[in-house]
């Protein structure tokens, strides 16, 4: 997903989870409505399908590299999923 495209998003159309290290969010915070869950955390919750399968989910990272590795591996077990192109 573009910045264009999240920029126009309507609340609750996604779940945004910020997959960065706490530590990187003191650079730039979190968007607006996203939650904080680092990316091994969110691979444990796929694990033990926390996620929820029926809400399309926006992954949002740095560069945006962590995040496509990450979309790969939740849409291979069913996840509806998208990413933020060029992080935050």
């Amino acid at each position: 997903m573009t910045k264009e495209q999240f920029l126009t998003l309507k609340a609750g159309e996604y779940m945004i989870i910020d997959i960065r290290e706490a530590d990187e969010l003191n650079e730039f915070p979190s968007p607006t409505g996203a939650i904080h869950i680092p990316m091994s955390k969110v691979i444990e919750q796929a694990g033990n399908n926390s996620l929820p399968k029926d809400k399309k989910i926006l992954t949002v990272c740095r560069s945006g590299g962590r995040t496509r590795m990450l979309n790969d591996f939740l849409g291979k077990r069913g996840y509806q999923v998208d990413y933020l192109e060029g992080g935050v």
